[in-house]
């Protein structure tokens, strides 16, 4: 019995090791999964029409998403304060102009600091959205994130779009 405990031992460690070398996200895919987790909270749909309600959820997940002073820079949201307080309720008031509104970021380009503390984050942001008046509304821009690395999560520290590039 005793000749089993090692070997149990060291198949349980390499079992672990494995699973951490494979399957344990990198830094790169917590980002991306942060990306994804802003697409999620910015996410509009017909049946969400409470305002309160909306920016309450969108709280809840920007508490996770971005840290607590956050700079936004997009050329027609005008002067944002610095929190993300007000970033979330800017995010809510959405409602007032789409019925259904959803953000994808693609083509994403990820730059580590050395000390894999700090990201430079390049995407392409597309707005797809349904207007109150029934118009489509599609519209891509380029978007530029920094994140932190806070207590061991990743976090968005700021975010520059781009203007719309004229047709």
């Amino acid at each position: 019995m005793k000749h089993w405990l090692p070997i149990a031992l060291a198949c349980v460690s390499a079992l672990l090791l494995g699973y951490a070398i494979f399957f344990w996200p990198n830094d790169e895919e917590k980002i991306r999964a942060r990306l994804d987790e802003l697409s999620e909270a910015l996410r509009q749909t017909e049946s969400e029409t409470n305002v309160v309600v909306r920016g309450a959820r969108i709280h809840g997940a920007f508490s996770d998403i971005f840290t607590k002073e956050v700079s936004v820079r997009a050329p027609e949201l005008g002067p944002l304060g610095s929190s993300r307080k007000e970033l979330a309720a800017t995010a809510a008031s959405t409602g007032a102009r789409f019925r259904t509104a959803d953000v994808s970021f693609d083509a994403v380009q990820i730059a580590l600091d050395p000390g894999k503390q700090h990201a430079d984050v390049t995407s392409t942001a597309t707005l797809t959205a349904l207007e109150h008046g029934g118009g489509m509304r599609r519209d891509t821009r380029e978007v530029e994130l920094d994140f932190e690395k806070v207590d061991g999560d990743w976090r968005i520290v700021a975010i520059v779009v781009r203007r719309a590039e004229a047709d």
